[in-house]
């Protein structure tokens, strides 16, 4: 009959033993935050698509003003009417002409004591956005690299911006 299996490591420890309970992490993650700032007027998931010619939404949580401060505060000439998707939390303007939209888009509207506000486009109307972050970039002169990235990624699209 066969004998048992002795342990003959007595005293010495595995390193997955000695790193028990251990939780220091590494503070890089922490310094490691994008800067990129995202431009407003970019229409996110609650921007629908909508079948005026010519309107353009805004987004009712972007703002803690009411519905009421928002419409009179968007004084563009050219509004035909606003159109008001509680399922949402959007409002849409409705324009007779492209000139009125425009100048809505240039226009950062603000009610007094409260946060101001931007209109934003419709999502069929805008470009497709793709934010790229890179990882484990490699080192050198922020100036060189910004260069590089812009020159690599500009044969895909347009650049909105470069942040580290």
């Amino acid at each position: 009959m066969a004998s048992k299996a002795v342990n003959k490591q007595t005293g010495k420890r595995s390193y997955a033993s000695a790193v028990v309970g251990v939780t220091e992490k590494s503070r890089f993650a922490e310094l490691a935050v994008c800067r990129l700032n995202v431009p407003k007027n970019l229409p996110n998931k609650r921007i629908p698509n909508t079948k005026e010619e010519y309107s353009f939404f805004v987004d009712r949580l972007s703002t803690n003003a009411s519905e009421e401060e928002i419409i009179a505060a968007v004084n563009v000439a050219g509004i035909v009417g606003a159109n008001i998707r509680d399922d949402l939390n959007v409002i849409e303007f409705v324009c007779n002409n492209a000139v009125s939209v425009e100048a809505a888009m240039a226009t950062v509207f603000t009610v007094k004591g409260k946060q101001e506000f931007v209109a934003v486009m419709p999502r069929h109307k805008t470009n497709k956005t793709v934010l790229v972050r890179i990882a484990n970039a490699p080192f050198g002169i922020q100036e060189t690299l910004v260069q590089l990235f812009t020159a690599h990624w500009t044969q895909y699209g347009k650049v909105l911006g470069i942040a580290p």
